[in-house]
């Protein structure tokens, strides 16, 4: 993605474990994010069973666990995903 001056890039990592339950929670996520988020935003999905050693190197140990890695600080947030507006609003503080 372009980087914009003067504009906010959020960049995301959400961690979980793949099944029919985590599908569907995580497309209404990022349907969440795509009608409140303004900013620009980049979503990478991490199923750990796959990539056990991408969880390891970012100290993941529980599930779903989201990483907002910009801006900075880094914010990691272990979620439910059922909760959608309260995580847009925690990632946005």
């Amino acid at each position: 993605m372009l980087e914009m001056p003067g504009v906010i890039m959020y960049k995301f990592r959400l961690f979980y474990v793949a099944n029919k339950s985590s599908e569907s929670k995580i497309a209404a996520f990022k349907e969440s994010l795509q009608a409140n988020m303004i900013e620009p935003w980049d979503l990478e999905l991490i199923d750990v069973m796959e990539k056990p050693e991408i969880a390891a190197e970012n100290n993941i140990f529980a599930t779903p666990t989201l990483i907002r890695n910009l801006p900075e600080p880094v914010k990691k947030l272990i979620i439910d995903l059922t909760k959608l507006n309260d995580i847009v609003l925690q990632l946005t503080k």
